[in-house]
């Protein structure tokens, strides 16, 4: 394991960690700040192991690393909500609903974009194109809380919190963010 995967890998795990004591499991499924918090983890987790197997030694290569990191970010939400909703449901808990779990977990994700726009920020930094790494930093958590405000109120949410909401989330994600992008764009990566 090369030592930017190996980084990446250990945060993340700490992170994860961290969110499940917080109750990560009971509650991963929701919008707050633990469910983030894991969701940065796997996304963490997913980058290091992803850039251990195939380091981003081009940009081609960073950006698929990326894409799965956020695929499964996706798929780990959508799993956590079926293992909550399903398999440990109560008698008078909420029910599994197809729809509304999916677009939750598509406004997580909207939310955690910043993460793997970090780390193709960083693999842009590290073939010096530092343009579109400035580029890839700035607009994507833009463009991810725009899009998350714009379903949530296209669904009926309270304007002035659900904005406050993304935005503040999207922007702690994004100093999360920076993480990936420091270790891909400044680590030597033939180590």
């Amino acid at each position: 394991m090369n030592r930017q995967g190996f980084v990446l890998s250990v945060v993340g795990a700490i992170l994860m960690c961290t969110s499940v004591v917080l109750g990560g499991l009971s509650s991963g499924y929701g919008m707050g700040g633990i469910p983030i918090l894991l969701r940065i983890g796997v996304g963490f987790v997913v980058l290091g192991i992803a850039t251990s197997l195939w380091p981003p030694l081009f940009v081609r290569r960073g950006i698929t690393n990326a894409i799965l990191s956020a695929i499964i970010i996706f798929l780990v939400g959508i799993s956590l909500l079926y293992y909550d909703l399903v398999l440990q449901s109560s008698k008078y808990g909420p029910t599994f609903r197809l729809l509304p779990a999916i677009s939750t977990q598509f406004k997580l994700l909207l939310i955690t974009l910043p993460i793997p726009a970090g780390y193709i920020a960083g693999v842009f930094l590290s073939v010096k194109q530092y343009s579109y790494a400035v580029f890839v930093f700035i607009a994507t958590p833009v463009t991810a809380a725009i899009g998350g405000i714009t379903i949530s109120l296209a669904q009926g949410s309270a304007p002035g919190f659900t904005e406050t909401f993304f935005l503040l989330s999207t922007f702690f994600v994004t100093l999360f963010a920076l993480f990936p992008l420091a270790v891909i764009g400044w680590f030597d990566m033939t180590n």
